[in-house]
């Protein structure tokens, strides 16, 4: 019984990490500065494979 539930709650902890992790690194890369860098980013690979 006991084992079950530190079981639970750590998959839940564990859950609720990740998913505070993930919500800040959507936060970051949405911030104006690093889609700006990305969009570059992605049109310099365009070209890149444009020119190949």
């Amino acid at each position: 019984m006991l084992e079950t539930v530190t079981t639970q709650l750590l998959n839940k902890s564990l859950e609720v990490i990740l998913t505070l992790l993930l919500e800040k690194l959507w936060k970051w890369l949405l911030k104006d500065e690093n889609s700006q860098h990305l969009y570059h980013l992605l049109k310099m690979q365009i070209l890149v494979l444009y020119i190949d």
